[in-house]
């Protein structure tokens, strides 16, 4: 790397060698070509960071085809739950009522940007429970949701559920729904929508 480099470059870089996916590494990679030194000292950085450039796009393309994808150093235990669904739906606070993680909580949107693990004994059987971002953001990646046993689907409303499906094609898991914020509903809501559930057979 040249002496020269930016700060903003070796930021971009840091980004890059701590991403988990895919995803998350052409980000970066791209935002270090745009922010590499532009003299001839540093064609060969350059030239560099576009081959690894080409070859995660590639990845990327071999990843959207199949549907997997993995987020690096997360290994499934014997039974795998994964939280799904959109931003600010209580995905974080399950995770923490439910396990010892101890998960970044707040109205902002899109606060989870990376998986986060905790693990739950049910009638003695330990089950690794996981929050991934929201499916709308960026950071989503579908490869833990297609591999995982179980999914908790957390939605506020049921045209969310419909946004939610969309992404879950390829996903072989028992599907379990999580309507949060309820205390805000009417009974006559309530009804509605558990009505709604059971004639989809969730």
């Amino acid at each position: 790397m040249p002496i020269n480099a930016s700060p903003h470059f070796k930021k971009a870089q840091a980004e890059y060698e701590s991403a988990q996916t895919t995803e998350q590494k052409i980000r970066s990679l791209k935002k270090m070509i745009t922010l590499a030194p532009k003299h001839k000292g540093a064609e060969n950085l350059r030239a560099q960071l576009k081959r690894r450039l080409a070859k995660l796009k590639y990845s990327k393309e071999k990843e959207d085809k199949t549907g997997k994808s993995t987020y690096k150093g997360i290994k499934k235990e014997d039974l795998q739950a994964v939280i799904v669904g959109m931003t600010n739906t209580g995905k974080s606070s399950l995770l923490s009522l439910l396990t010892n993680a101890q998960p970044k909580i707040s109205e902002t949107k899109f606060t989870t940007t990376h998986p986060v693990i905790g693990m739950m004994n049910y009638e003695g059987a330990n089950i690794q429970l996981i929050e991934i971002p929201a499916i709308e953001s960026e950071y989503y990646n579908k490869g833990l949701v297609n591999t995982a046993d179980t999914l908790l689907i957390l939605i506020t409303n049921l045209n969310q559920l419909k946004e939610i499906e969309k992404k879950l094609i390829k996903t072989s898991g028992k599907k379990i729904i999580v309507f949060t914020k309820s205390d805000i509903l009417t009974n006559t809501e309530k009804r509605k929508i558990s009505a709604t559930l059971q004639s989809k057979k969730y």
